[in-house]
């Protein structure tokens, strides 16, 4: 009978505790994990959380501030004014090297507003830039918000808090078989 009784303890689906204990003998690859990026990215250490909210941020600003400094280097804002002909109007006021337009980039993914620095009508490529880098700021800031969210809000001990009969029971009502148990939730509800 005990070793019956050890079997079907190690048996169990669902431990009393609320564990599932199935396991899949699958490698975790990456492309599993990008395909699930938001859940993954939920079940990370808040170490890693916080890396990857500061990096998605430091990241997108970078890469826009380089396209803001190719669109100004293209259309020749960057030039010495003797080799600019008279009455050019650049893209972007006062961006005048690579720093000034990794500013401008921060600047425009979060709308802090243009005090010395903004676009002019120029350059349409420069209008349909910032739409697309306000667009995908919003964006970040959305997808990290729901993370950080939802790791505040994901129940990481709520197992520890319902508890499950020792006994089930295999009835029929209504001429089909049910199997019935008894969950407790120990949280008060109300």
């Amino acid at each position: 009978m005990k070793i019956i009784d050890d079997a079907s303890k190690n048996m169990r689906v669902v431990s009393k505790v609320g564990k599932i204990n199935t396991h899949r003998h699958q490698k975790k690859q990456l492309s599993v994990i990008l395909k699930d990026l938001f859940i993954s990215s939920i079940h990370l250490s808040w170490s890693w959380t916080f890396f990857n909210f500061f990096g998605s941020y430091f990241v997108s600003w970078f890469l826009f501030a380089i396209l803001w400094y190719l669109i100004g280097l293209s259309h020749g804002d960057f030039d010495s004014e003797s080799v600019l002909e008279p009455g050019h109007i650049v893209c972007v006021d006062n961006m005048v090297d690579f720093t000034s337009a990794f500013l401008f980039s921060i600047e425009t993914q979060h709308t802090i507003g243009y005090g010395v620095r903004a676009t002019t009508s120029e350059c349409p490529i420069a209008i349909i830039m910032m739409s697309v880098q306000s667009i995908i700021g919003v964006f970040i800031t959305a997808c990290m918000t729901g993370i950080v969210f939802a790791k505040f809000t994901k129940p990481t001990h709520r197992a520890k808090t319902i508890l499950f009969s020792k006994n089930a029971q295999i009835t029929m009502r209504n001429g089909a078989f049910f199997l019935l148990c008894r969950v407790a939730d120990l949280q008060p509800t109300h």
